[in-house]
């Protein structure tokens, strides 16, 4: 059985990353706020530039099943430097 939403299912729930940069958690990216301007406040996988590393991943455990008709990601809305 499936759940049926039409809000933000990820909001609040557990996420995990295959490594942090500069406490740039995980769980930021689903603590439902979506245009933020703080770039501490953002997650960020850890991606290894030297070895042009490109598995770096997220997840989130909606823990439910959801038939999911969209993800969105969102990005900083300020840029660094």
């Amino acid at each position: 059985m499936f759940v049926v939403a039409t809000e933000d299912v990820s909001v609040g729930k557990a996420a995990t990353q295959s490594g942090t940069i500069n406490d740039h958690i995980a769980n930021y990216a689903v603590d439902g706020k979506n245009n933020t301007t703080d770039l501490s406040m953002c997650a960020s996988a850890l991606y290894d530039y030297s070895f042009d590393d490109r598995r770096a991943w997220w997840q989130v455990n909606l823990g439910d099943f959801y038939l999911v008709k969209a993800i969105t990601v969102y990005f900083p809305t300020v840029r660094p430097g």
